[in-house]
């Protein structure tokens, strides 16, 4: 599960993707429901039949208290549950870095960009320590620093692909980036990340790169599809997307019942092939739907 803890954040990078919904709002999320009470943070985890979360925003060190509190509330009602969490590392503690020892924190990982003396608190601690950057074409120096330093003291390296986004794209083109032509990936970024990963396999660290291609077709799919299998009812089917399809026949609640059919949110449900058994009869539809907390319809078409 994503928790998104806070969009507060101590530093302004001009390539931060976060939707302006969440940018610089203390607001929580789980996944993409809000959080207004605990039930809402354990009721999404059990959903997608979580085995554990990532902690991000914003930096979630700028509000650790609460923080704190989640991870306590995920390790005391879900055996098991591994919690990862992301930060800037520039509000790493001695103090933070104990409140989340203790809270449970199995790992943490540092965007670090500018320099590595935040991580020493970290790699004191019994918790795991890793760097996770993006690949900034013509940022060569720094990731070589960045695979030299984790080589040097055991840490994992995660690299992402530079990723352009609806509020950032304005930023990046400005700096003199260009969005590779097959989807939301800055250009190079690709190619610098395969370079750092070959350097760190020569110098014996670990290194691994995530594409944008892989964090929405791989990750975020299978994310939906656990969800989706956990919530869907009997007329709906999952898709390789991992988005929920139905059929829905334009009748009202008495024909519906009629019929047999589910009446839902004021429509008549069925499945696909139901749905277009009647449409020789009625008006009739398949729907896609993005099985969110929060459902929108995705795509609906005449059958």
């Amino acid at each position: 599960m994503v928790f998104f803890a806070t969009g507060l954040c101590s530093q302004h990078c001009f390539y931060c993707p976060i939707s302006d919904l969440r940018k610089g709002k203390k607001q929580a999320w789980a996944n993409e429901r809000p959080i207004h009470k605990n039930k809402d943070f354990l009721d999404e985890s059990r959903e997608m039949r979580a085995t554990g979360m990532g902690v991000t925003g914003g930096d979630p060190l700028c509000e650790v208290n609460k923080v704190c509190g989640y991870i306590r509330l995920a390790k005391q009602n879900f055996g098991g549950y591994h919690v990862h969490l992301y930060t800037y590392g520039d509000l790493v503690t001695e103090k933070n870095i104990s409140l989340l020892e203790k809270a449970g924190l199995d790992e943490i990982r540092f965007h670090a960009l500018h320099g590595f003396e935040g991580l020493r608190p970290a790699m004191d601690s019994g918790m795991g320590v890793g760097i996770e950057v993006p690949c900034i074409p013509g940022d060569w120096k720094r990731l070589k620093s960045a695979v030299e330093f984790a080589a040097d003291n055991g840490l994992f390296l995660n690299l992402n692909e530079f990723e352009y986004s609806d509020t950032n794209e304005e930023e990046m083109n400005a700096h003199g980036f260009k969005q590779r032509g097959d989807g939301f990936a800055a250009e190079g970024s690709r190619e610098l990340g395969e370079k750092t990963v070959r350097y760190a396999k020569e110098v014996g660290g670990r290194a691994h790169f995530c594409s944008v291609h892989y964090k929405y077709a791989g990750q975020l799919v299978k994310r939906l599809r656990r969800r989706a299998e956990t919530i869907k009812c009997h007329y709906e089917k999952v898709n390789r997307y991992g988005y929920l399809v139905r059929g829905v026949v334009d009748v009202d609640k008495a024909v519906a019942k009629r019929l047999g059919l589910d009446w839902v949110n004021g429509e008549a449900r069925a499945s696909v092939e139901d749905a277009r058994r009647l449409a020789n009869k009625y008006n009739a539809f398949k729907v896609v739907e993005y099985p969110s907390a929060v459902p929108w319809v995705f795509e609906k078409t005449r059958l």
